[in-house]
């Protein structure tokens, strides 16, 4: 998000500085082996799969996204004729999408309004003025683009690169050393921030990756890990199975739980009536 107010998404596009920089920062912060190709190969995994997302919620008739469990939900009707239609959208049906309302705003296509319909050199003016820096931004600048001790000079919307140096004469020079120091403190607490922001997402991916257990499960799967559950009679299996095909969290809850605890987690869930014969 950072490097995009700062104006290095040309279009669709990010700049190759965009990915040096996130790259470098990540490196310097973290302690951590990162080059751009390896931000790209994240970016190509989250655009994989919010496009695939976004064409279930766009043209998908039934869906909607829960903010609070990050997922994509609907009836098993819904799901069930969707998903013959489109085999491949059945690994979203249990597959939270993190941090999809900021994925909409990186890599939604031509929809951008208000604020964030401005171009690179609108919102590289914007995001330094928000963070208290427009005070080393000519606001006479040329409009085909902008200088500042933090920016290189910006040709025009249509460069796909932009590199970085330092301020040169024309910039306004700071009022004095104390307000600079302030102002780079507070820019660094700002980039640790996003970074940290940036390490959580990348854990809670790898995470959500490695709990197979809550992914692609079909009807068919559930019904066989119920099955597993010991102490339980065949009517009370065909109970768990209707509750749980009928309540999508509470169906990731269960598949979540060990298996030795199940059979507990379905008492507390439904109550002990619920193993009545």
């Amino acid at each position: 998000m950072e490097q995009m107010h700062k104006g290095q998404k040309i279009g669709e596009v990010f700049t190759k500085t965009a990915y040096a920089m996130v790259a470098r920062e990540i490196g310097e912060n973290f302690e951590l082996s990162c080059n751009s190709e390896h931000i790209k190969n994240r970016m190509k995994t989250f655009k994989k799969n919010f496009y695939a997302a976004q064409e279930v919620l766009q043209n998908g008739s039934g869906f909607g996204f829960n903010e609070s469990t990050q997922m994509i939900e609907a009836t098993t009707e819904v799901w069930t004729t969707y998903t013959k239609a489109h085999p491949g959208a059945s690994q979203l049906r249990h597959k939270p999408i993190r941090n999809y309302d900021k994925l909409s705003i990186l890599l939604g296509k031509d929809r951008a309004t208000g604020s964030l319909a401005a171009g690179a050199k609108e919102r590289q003016l914007r995001w330094a003025q928000e963070q208290n820096l427009d005070d080393t931004i000519p606001l006479g600048s040329s409009q085909h683009g902008i200088r500042d001790e933090t920016f290189a000079y910006v040709e025009n919307e249509a460069t796909t690169e932009t590199s970085f140096s330092s301020a040169d004469a024309s910039v306004s020079a700071p009022k004095s050393n104390k307000e600079t120091k302030k102002r780079k403190a507070k820019y660094a607490d700002i980039v640790s921030e996003e970074l940290r922001s940036i390490r959580v997402g990348m854990d809670a991916v790898v995470a959500a990756l490695d709990r197979s257990n809550l992914q692609n499960h079909t009807e068919e799967q559930l019904f066989e890990e119920i099955a597993k559950v010991g102490g339980m009679s065949d009517v009370s299996h065909i109970k768990a199975y209707q509750a749980l095909t009928g309540d999508v969290s509470a169906a990731r809850a269960f598949l979540a739980c060990p298996i030795d605890r199940r059979k507990l987690w379905l008492s507390v869930k439904f109550g002990p009536t619920f193993f009545d014969a």
